[in-house]
């Protein structure tokens, strides 16, 4: 390996103090994975797990932050009954040796569907 990028599989701590096992990073995929209220299912178990082996950190796919804002399936983090499904999340990447972090988002004003 080339010695200049011998940096990405050092660790690496974060402004917050956590400290990631090296600078690789799965970016937010969105793969409509969620159930009606945003939680996991067991496509979205298979699809996750062993998903993040070898990486540093995970970043959630987009996270609904209000009712207004879904634009399609996805996790929520609106109410207390997400936490669970947030945790799941979490859970997996640290499984697999991964920090995880929220890709937060919003999708513009969506009539509320009930």
């Amino acid at each position: 390996m080339n010695p200049k990028y011998a940096p990405l599989f050092e660790p690496y701590t974060l402004n917050n103090g956590v400290e990631i096992k090296n600078r690789l990073t799965v970016a937010p995929l969105t793969i409509y994975d969620s159930g009606a209220d945003g939680e996991m299912t067991e496509a979205g178990r298979h699809f996750w797990r062993d998903r993040f082996n070898g990486f540093g950190l995970y970043i959630m796919p987009f996270t609904n932050v209000h009712p207004s804002g879904i634009g399609f399936e996805s996790p929520n983090a609106f109410d207390e009954r997400h936490l669970p499904t947030l945790r799941e999340y979490a859970e997996l990447a640290h499984a697999q040796g991964a920090k995880a972090v929220v890709q937060i988002a919003h999708s513009g004003l969506q009539p509320i569907l009930r």
